[in-house]
């Protein structure tokens, strides 16, 4: 489950968005958590449309918002996820994320005491993108199984949109989601810090 990713700042993405930053890189960042508000891409009638939402739907269920959608549950329609994923589905531009390991422990650099160890995986400062849905001023993030190269590490990972399916996801396409095992993504284990690619 995916709590900790990078985007692009906003101002960065507008700028490219208009053609006026050649470069790939580098792309100033900020660390998004759940409860943070963070550029998102919904569709437009001519192209992308850039916002910021906050990440994380709230419930009364419980203290905190739900932040992740499990791919398989909504598209079973399960009821909280429904009206979203069948009518508002947005982009999450990214830059990496974190998984912590499933079992492996490492010393915290703050307390010595043992901590998962976290993974980070990117694309070596490429802008990648991530599916979520959203409602009203909240978006959440879609996650599914993990390939190959997730799989030894974590559970779940988020979904992952390939450059040409960034409109198949945005129009409504749900099923081929459900294979990632194209997406490659560059792994590294290390504690939560600066990017540097």
């Amino acid at each position: 489950m995916c709590v900790h990713y990078f985007a692009p700042r906003a101002e960065m993405l507008q700028e490219r968005d208009k053609g006026k930053i050649s470069s790939k890189k580098p792309y100033p960042y900020r660390d998004i958590f759940p409860g943070i508000r963070a550029p998102i891409y919904l569709a437009a009638k001519e192209g992308l449309e850039l916002v910021e939402l906050l990440w994380g739907y709230p419930v009364s269920w419980q203290k905190g918002p739900v932040f992740n959608t499990r791919l398989e549950s909504a598209i079973k329609g399960k009821k909280m996820w429904k009206d979203s994923f069948e009518n508002r589905r947005c982009l999450i531009p990214c830059l990496g994320f974190y998984e912590p390991h499933k079992s492996q422990r490492v010393p915290s650099p703050h307390t010595g005491k043992p901590i998962k160890q976290q993974y980070l995986f990117d694309k070596g400062g490429d802008i990648f993108y991530l599916a979520g849905i959203y409602q009203d001023k909240y978006f959440s993030l879609l996650t599914t199984a993990p390939n190959s190269h997730v799989r030894s590490i974590h559970d779940r990972m988020p979904l992952v949109v390939k450059d040409q399916e960034l409109f198949l996801w945005l129009g409504g396409e749900s099923e081929q989601f459900l294979d990632r095992e194209e997406i490659k993504l560059n792994i590294r284990a290390r504690y939560p810090q600066p990017l540097q690619f």
